[in-house]
């Protein structure tokens, strides 16, 4: 099984920091239309936090904006690398009591959004677009070691055939040299490798490369 497909088999893991048992329920009713699965967890305190953290599942943390220790600290935990956790507080300030400088200050730490907790419905907003640039992030993790797995791949069937197979970039530097290749010219690949394809034509046959390669350029 892949990793994606086992990261979609556990779903989204919402540490919620700084609110009651009560509140999280109130968040799960809350976030019920979400088609991807989640699951809760209440975090006590920012040790506990830190160590769940270095979970490999994917996560979003949902906090208050007045939690035990401190806030801007959290944030740039979860923001650190190679964390990039989603950060979403929920206030227990009403949109009307709030001061607007609270909430400036934790978005330019980094926080996602900020929420209050009489204006829920845009918690739903707001884990809805983390949890799809979750999977986004995810896909594309998935598809760059789906890459690199090919590359090897091809790598081993390039140095096990015994002609020479060389490929350049399109300023005619080389950028794939086999063991085929380094057998008949005598380079290895690491010294052959970013020079130019031209230093591996007889001089007769020089001033004509240079000629068709310039055409191909000119053409291009």
């Amino acid at each position: 099984m892949s990793d994606l497909a086992i990261e979609e088999k556990q779903g989204i893991q919402v540490l919620v920091l700084g609110h009651s048992d009560d509140d999280i329920q109130t968040f799960v009713r809350v976030l019920e239309p979400i088609a991807h699965p989640l699951s809760f967890r209440r975090i006590r305190n920012l040790n506990e936090l830190g160590e769940t953290l270095s979970a490999i599942r994917q996560q979003i943390v949902i906090a208050n904006d007045k939690p035990e220790g401190d806030i801007l600290g959290t944030i740039e935990t979860c923001k650190a690398p190679p964390c990039d956790v989603p950060f979403i507080v929920v206030s227990d300030d009403s949109h009307v009591n709030a001061t607007e400088e609270a909430a400036i200050e934790l978005m330019q730490a980094g926080v996602q959004d900020y929420v209050f907790k009489d204006r829920l419905y845009r918690l739903l907003w707001a884990v809805q677009r983390e949890v799809i640039r979750l999977c986004q992030r995810r896909e594309a993790q998935e598809a760059e070691k789906q890459a690199r797995r090919v590359e090897k791949r091809l790598a081993g069937l390039l140095d096990i055939a015994h002609d020479a197979i060389i490929a350049t970039d399109a300023a005619q530097r080389i950028i794939v040299f086999n063991k085929g290749a380094e057998r008949i010219f005598g380079y290895s690949a690491e010294e052959i490798n970013g020079r130019l394809l031209a230093i591996l034509m007889p001089a007769r046959f020089a001033s004509s490369h240079r000629r068709h390669v310039s055409t191909a350029v000119y053409r291009s």
